[in-house]
């Protein structure tokens, strides 16, 4: 009985060390007030869907539904990265010389969503 529950124990982890973990990237909605060039949180008359997105080393994962879109990598109000999501799966491969806590931008129809991700 404890060989068994030994050798499941040791299963478990070495499948849970091989998985890559996905950190889902948390974003708010920012919509243009049509005022300047600056973006505002703005609170919808009906809710906003927020896009799902997940972060994997450098490696973003999106929802079928942002397919089309774009996405910029910012680093002090400077875009670093920029993109379009083309990938039927959603996979946006991110540059490795990046490193650092940046902020993310999916523009996704008429919104923006704003997040902030570490490399």
């Amino acid at each position: 009985m404890n060989k068994k529950f030994f050798l499941a124990v040791m299963l478990i982890c070495f499948i849970s060390a091989t998985v890559q973990a996905q950190e889902p990237v948390v974003l708010i909605a920012k919509t243009s007030t049509g005022i300047g060039s600056e973006m505002e949180t703005n609170v919808p008359r009906s809710p906003i869907y927020i896009p799902s997105v997940f972060l994997s080393d450098y490696t973003l994962l999106f929802e079928g539904c942002c397919i089309g879109s774009d996405i910029e990598i910012c680093l002090n109000d400077e875009v670093v990265f920029s993109t379009s999501i083309t990938d039927e799966n959603g996979v946006v491969l991110l540059p490795e010389n990046l490193s650092g806590f940046f902020e993310f931008r999916l523009y996704w129809g008429s919104h923006v969503f704003v997040g902030e991700i570490e490399l």
